[in-house]
């Protein structure tokens, strides 16, 4: 497995078994394909930084047509508005990590939120499979 989810205490990250510079390519790619929405990047720093709305919260979402998927660039179908996230890659020697933030850098905190958190994480690690 490359890429292992590592539940602790203060948080879920990825565990990736690649150096810096492939996990950094690995990650884009994987956020492309998992649809996630990439605002911008910081290689020196790490970061992607994201949108993203958690499908666990819009299941309930009834199913539109061809017009409504312009509105979906912007809005779920729930009407939720995607949050913008701050992925971080850092790497020491051959194993990555991946960690997400809130825009103010700070881990995201509460039970709804680690769960979106992890949510980002298990689809990012499908991605990566």
């Amino acid at each position: 497995k490359r890429a292992r989810l590592k539940r602790e205490p203060e948080g879920s990250s990825l565990e990736l078994t690649m150096n810096f510079d492939r996990a950094w390519r690995q990650v884009g790619l994987a956020l492309d394909r998992g649809g996630f929405t990439v605002e911008d990047r910081d290689r020196s720093q790490g970061f992607f930084y994201v949108r993203y709305i958690d499908p666990g919260l819009d299941r309930e979402a009834p199913q539109r047509g061809i017009f409504s998927s312009l509105k979906s660039l912007f809005q779920s179908a729930s009407g939720q508005t995607p949050k913008q996230y701050r992925m971080q890659v850092t790497a020491k020697d051959e194993l990555a990590k991946v960690d997400i933030f809130d825009t103010k850098g700070q881990r995201l905190k509460g039970d709804e939120e680690r769960l979106v958190a992890e949510s980002m994480l298990k689809l990012l690690q499908e991605q990566l499979r």
